[in-house]
Order: C-alpha cells, then structure tokens, then sequence
C-alpha cells in the first residue's frame, strides 16, 4: 500500500514591493536557516520528482527579504533575507513524488510536492 503526504506552500506579497520567493537559501545571506539539509533542491528551490528525502530535508525552499527596520538595528547586516522553506517531517522518509508549479490569481507561484 502506498501513502501520500502532499507539503504546499505559495509566495506571498508582503506590501507592494516585497515578497517571498522560492529558490534554494544560501547561508552567507540568510538568517534562521534550519538544521535539515538543503542539498537535495534544485536552483528553483524545489526537490525534484524521484528525490528520496528523510527526516528534516528542506523539499520546498523559500526565502523572505529581511526588512530595513530590522537591518537598522545592527545585528542582520550580514543577512538581507530570512528563511521559510519546509522540511519533511521527522519521522518521513520517502521519495518525491511530483512536484506542481502553478501560479495563483495574483500572478505569485503556488508548489505542491507530493510525497510518497
């Protein structure tokens, strides 16, 4: 018997000029990165179908541009964004299954990533 666990996540508008983006986080530049590994996304932020991912892999990665109001404040100079990507649960393990990319009403991407 099979069983699927679907993980989504979509970008969101924060303002006008701000917004999330998916893509793979790099740990020069952004803050709260998780303790899973990203080695298994793509550059569109996304592990791809066939994947075999287990406990805390990253399998949607996302990140949010860290405001001026925070920057002003010294202790993010280094980071300009802040991690949001989604991780397996701890105790999955399994293989991507398919991975859906489509783009919402309002122009930002919607991801769905099925997991079995």
């Amino acid at each position: 018997s099979l069983f699927f666990r679907s993980y989504r996540d979509e970008e969101k508008r924060m303002g006008t000029l701000v917004k999330e983006d998916f893509g793979r986080p790099n740990r020069e530049n952004t803050m709260g990165m998780r303790h899973g590994s990203y080695d298994k996304l793509d550059d569109d932020g996304l592990a791809p179908p066939g994947t075999r991912v287990s406990g805390e892999d990253v399998i949607i990665g996302k990140t949010t541009p860290i405001g001026q109001d925070e920057t002003q404040q010294g202790q993010t100079s280094r980071y300009t964004r802040r991690d949001h990507s989604t991780s397996l649960r701890h105790s999955e393990s399994g293989m991507v299954d398919q991975v859906l990319l489509t783009t919402n009403a309002d122009g930002l991407r919607f991801v769905k990533v099925r997991m079995r």
